[in-house]
């Protein structure tokens, strides 16, 4: 899976033109020319070791793309070049060709929508709590949190990361909920932002205080990310 990510659409059709770019580099003995498709090769292999994961359209991966489209491309140039000169290449790089146009797009269309639709969710969940951070907590709030792109940029409140990336302290029990807990009242955390079933255990100890209500998640078969107040903040007002 982790090799299919990045080849979904026309870079299926661009292997092809890998595999003549690696024929052409071997006759000439150009082994030096190998080392992107190495890199290529040992890149998604230790995702697939260390993080075999390709939920959002395999993110992971994509650093690997312009490979595939610059090799891809330099096969389809090597194969358009020798038509000049046989009949069997020149119906074959036609038509590869016009393969290429027709998927390229069809898939940019599709790949709109699903640009669309995901930018909908970021924009209902993760900014809309944000948003509603930054309007209606105080300046020195603590925020504990999981994907916290939004929150950082929109929310002006420091954060505790549950998922380690500023808050590397927590990567050792970044599974354990109940030591989450207990992290997040050591460091007097006043809210929880995130979406409820990625913690079922640690939002049974908060309180709601927002539901950003969104349409978007829930039909992509997500859920609402919800806001709670923190049971530590919570002790120290006397509940």
């Amino acid at each position: 899976e982790q090799f299919n990510a990045p080849i979904v659409g026309v870079g299926i059709l661009l292997v092809p033109g890998i595999l003549l770019t690696a024929v052409k580099y071997f006759r000439a003995r150009s082994w030096w020319r190998f080392a992107p498709l190495l890199w290529l090769v040992s890149y998604l292999t230790l995702y697939s070791v260390r993080l075999p994961v390709t939920y959002q359209h395999g993110r992971y991966a994509m650093p690997v793309i312009p490979v595939i489209i610059v090799m891809g491309l330099e096969g389809f140039v090597y194969l358009w070049e020798r038509a000049k000169t046989s009949s069997v290449p020149w119906i074959l790089s036609r038509t590869w060709g016009l393969s290429i146009v027709i998927i390229l797009g069809v898939f940019w269309v599709l790949g709109g929508r699903a640009y669309a639709r995901d930018v909908a969710i970021i924009e209902t969940e993760m900014v809309a709590a944000a948003n509603w951070i930054a309007e209606n907590t105080q300046r020195d709030d603590l925020i504990a949190g999981h994907d916290i792109g939004a929150l950082g940029y929109f929310g002006q409140r420091d954060i505790l990361d549950l998922a380690g990336l500023v808050s590397p302290e927590v990567i050792p029990f970044i599974r354990d909920e109940q030591a989450l807990a207990h992290f997040m009242d050591e460091n007097g955390a006043d809210y929880l932002m995130t979406f409820p079933a990625w913690y079922p255990e640690l939002v049974e100890q908060g309180e709601v205080v927002f539901d950003t209500n969104g349409l978007h998640s829930p039909e992509a078969g997500g859920e609402n990310m919800i806001i709670y107040r923190w049971r530590s903040n919570r002790l120290l007002l006397g509940e």
